[in-house]
């Protein structure tokens, strides 16, 4: 059973409530949830009983130790699973950002809009475009992210879902979740669920 550390919490959201319909809904025999709002759970000897790190968060800060923890963990090889407002989260904290691999800048209102596959990729391959009401994030994205989910904002095109390498370890960068609403969108599950799958696979 894959174990995986889900820290969650911050502003602007009902992050448990999330967080914890997210984990019903993937609840299965081959993952095992760790969920909590406490981000000294990121640390050395935490980090090494686990497979997956999942960042659901918009925290404005993280000390230095826990920040060294979590970047050592995927450096080495560890896998990282940012939601929704990661890249939004710790703004100030340089190294942070580079291994999630963008910055959030805006959104616009929660708004429906059409998600797009513009890659090939194990985690879009059988999946169709498909259709979401949730916020939009506008970011700054690193050059070194594998763009696979798209949508269209303004007539420019949007990353809705990358895939990155930091150091030995495996990063995706999921920009949908504000609410239930995505939480139980089908097709927000689906590629949930496929990221998490590519990211355990050697």
């Amino acid at each position: 059973m894959y174990k995986i550390l889900l820290i969650t919490g911050g502003v602007y959201h009902d992050f448990m409530r999330n967080a914890l319909l997210l984990v019903e809904k993937l609840r299965n025999d081959r993952f095992d949830f760790e969920v909590t709002e406490d981000l000294s759970h990121l640390n050395f000897k935490k980090l090494a009983k686990k497979d997956v790190v999942l960042l659901y968060t918009l925290f404005k800060s993280i000390n230095e130790y826990n920040k060294k923890a979590l970047l050592d963990f995927v450096e080495k090889g560890g896998k990282l699973l940012g939601l929704h407002s990661a890249n939004a989260s710790f703004l100030e904290n340089h190294d942070y950002l580079e291994m999630i691999g963008s910055k959030f800048l805006y959104h616009p209102p929660k708004c429906r809009f059409v998600v797009r596959i513009s890659k090939m990729h194990y985690i879009t391959q059988g999946l169709e475009d498909f259709e979401i009401v949730d916020e939009l994030y506008i970011s700054e994205y690193n050059e070194n992210v594998n763009i696979l989910l798209e949508t269209d904002y303004n007539h420019q095109k949007v990353p809705i879902l990358y895939t990155k390498s930091f150091g030995l370890g495996k990063v995706v960068f999921f920009a949908l979740g504000h609410d239930t609403t995505s939480i139980l969108n089908r097709d927000f599950i689906r590629v949930f669920s496929r990221s998490l799958d590519w990211l355990i696979k050697e």
